[in-house]
């Protein structure tokens, strides 16, 4: 796919926006309530901005689980199969606003900010280990009332993908 230079450069302005705002933020791995009230709120405000180049409408989430709040951003036909997104590390899911529009005219996408990770996701509990890992995405299969679903993942996400395969094959196509 071919893209234009001002895009390209919306698409660069947008991720180095959120990559600072976070580090300014010290945002990372934990919970909110580390770094400043000033910096998470800069963080927030360019997750938000970030969130404008969403080229389709979504609502957004917040499911509890014992391992605290995941935020999703979800797109698509409420009729559709659904579709998980898993984003890389040191991202959050609003770097698949490039894609979300061709993948949710087909299916109801749920893109999950990984717990423990950059994003709207406050963790309490964070997963210890692999099993802890995979109930925390069957929790929110479970609350979604996804039964079974493809799940793209980027890197972390990826592994989150690969382990969740293994350990509940029956709720990944």
């Amino acid at each position: 796919m071919r893209i234009s230079r001002r895009r390209f450069l919306t698409y660069i302005s947008a991720g180095v926006g959120l990559t600072v705002s976070a580090v300014v933020g010290t945002h990372f791995i934990t919970t909110r309530t580390r770094g400043t009230p000033e910096g998470l709120a800069i963080y927030l405000d360019a997750y938000d901005d970030t969130l404008e180049l969403w080229p389709i409408p979504y609502e957004e989430l917040d499911i509890i689980t014992r391992f605290g709040t995941t935020h999703i951003i979800v797109s698509g036909p409420r009729d559709a199969p659904p579709l998980v997104l898993l984003h890389p590390n040191s991202t959050s899911s609003t770097v698949w606003f490039p894609n979300i529009a061709d993948w949710s005219q087909n299916y109801r996408t749920y893109a999950i900010d990984i717990i423990g990770e950059p994003g709207k996701s406050v963790v309490t509990n964070l997963p210890k280990n692999r099993i802890e890992c995979a109930k925390w995405l069957e929790a929110l299969f479970d609350k979604l009332e996804i039964e079974k679903a493809p799940i793209i993942g980027g890197s972390y996400g990826g592994f989150h993908t690969t382990n969740f395969a293994i350990k509940k094959p029956e709720r990944v196509k």
